[in-house]
């Protein structure tokens, strides 16, 4: 029940919508292209990650063709609000199956057409702020690592086991001298492709280097097996330090030759 209600949550934030247009379609031609169920989710997953967090909506109009067979070739980007709307409406179509039109006689046939990818976004799908929690002496170093949306075909459920099976130390021995030695936050989306792998990662707040590294490991362990793409994800980190861990390090830094 939780997961469906935060896939409906994620895509009350999000609106998406397409149209198409077939070039060179005689009036007595049988049928157009036929486009794919579940479009619009495949938008959704697509939706540039910069723009998201921003807020902004956008569209593109690409042109493709589709052959007999039903593959598909996107000849260029004829417009759009921003270059990465375009990029995003071409990488949605290119990894579409459709049904080729068919001809008078009823027969497949290659044609080309347009479609038109409109991307609104209702709100901003950014991780929220956690709750901040108190520094403990007696555990120098930790860190809360929260699931807040998933769109696409992995599972909160999935993602949140392979979170929980990775304990606090592990993704601080995972960044080694890259992890934070004072309280903070770091938002994240992040988007993986159609075979699970994490194909970009966009930080809402700055994050070490390290930390993308640590993430692509542990986020591919549940997507890659499964082929859990494309999906976006959204999660936060926050790396809580005990005062005195982070005394310590201050001081060693301040004495540091």
């Amino acid at each position: 029940m939780k997961t469906r209600v935060m896939r409906s949550a994620a895509r009350r934030l999000v609106g998406l919508g397409g149209f198409m247009s077939c070039l060179a379609c005689a009036a007595n031609q049988a049928r157009p292209p036929v486009p794919p169920h579940g479009l619009p989710d495949r938008l959704r997953e697509q939706y540039p990650l910069e723009a998201l967090v921003a807020g902004r909506s956008g569209s593109a109009r690409v042109e493709f063709a589709v052959g007999a067979d039903g593959q598909l070739e996107i000849l260029r980007v004829l417009s759009s609000s921003e270059p990465a709307f375009g990029t995003a409406c071409g990488r949605m179509l290119a990894g579409s199956a459709w049904a080729p039109a068919l001809d008078a006689a009823g027969k497949p046939t290659h044609r080309r057409a347009r479609f038109e990818c409109r991307f609104e976004a209702k709100g901003r799908l950014v991780p929220p702020l956690p709750a901040a929690k108190p520094s403990t002496p007696e555990i120098p170093t930790g860190v809360d690592v929260r699931l807040h949306s998933v769109i696409g075909p992995a599972t909160a459920s999935e993602v949140r086991v392979v979170l929980s099976n990775t304990p606090a130390p592990d993704w601080i021995a995972c960044m080694g001298e890259d992890a934070p030695k004072q309280t903070s936050l770091h938002r994240l989306l992040l988007r993986a492709d159609k075979c699970g792998r994490i194909a970009e990662l966009h930080w809402v707040d700055p994050a070490p280097a390290a930390l993308d590294g640590c993430v692509r490991q542990v986020m591919e362990r549940v997507l890659l097996p499964a082929k859990r793409g494309p999906s976006l994800i959204a999660l936060s980190f926050q790396f809580v330090v005990a005062e005195s861990a982070a005394a310590a390090a201050a001081s060693g830094e301040a004495h540091a030759p």
